[in-house]
C-alpha cells in the first residue's frame, strides 16, 4: 500500500467521529449565536470543553461524543467565542 493511500485512510478514520457527530445547530444567547450538536436518546449528558478548545477537538475527534451517543442523549456545545460559536467583541471591554 502506498504512503499516500495510507495517509488518506488514516485521515478518513480520524474523521469518522466528526461525520457521525450530528448536524450543527445554533441558538441565540443574548444576540450571540451558540453552536451545539445533539445526538442519541435517553438520559442527557452535556459536554463542555475547556479553555482554548472547541467541541470538535475535545469531544468529537476523541470519539467520546459518539460513544456516549450510543446509550445517552449527548449534547456538546462550543462556548461563546470558541469553535463555530459567535465571537463578539466589545471595544469597551478591551484591555490595553
Amino acid at each position: 500500500m502506498s504512503w499516500f493511500l495510507r495517509r488518506v485512510i488514516a485521515v478518513f478514520i480520524l474523521l469518522i467521529p466528526v461525520l457521525l457527530s450530528g448536524e450543527d445547530q445554533l441558538f441565540d444567547s443574548n444576540g450571540v449565536r451558540i453552536r451545539y450538536v445533539d445526538q442519541g436518546s435517553g438520559e442527557a449528558v452535556v459536554f463542555v470543553h475547556g479553555f482554548s478548545a472547541d467541541l470538535d477537538r475535545t469531544w468529537v475527534s476523541s470519539g467520546v461524543f459518539a460513544d456516549f451517543a450510543k446509550d445517552h442523549r449527548a449534547i456538546a456545545l462550543d462556548m461563546r467565542g470558541h469553535g463555530k460559536s459567535g465571537k463578539p467583541h466589545d471595544a469597551i471591554l478591551r484591555i490595553y
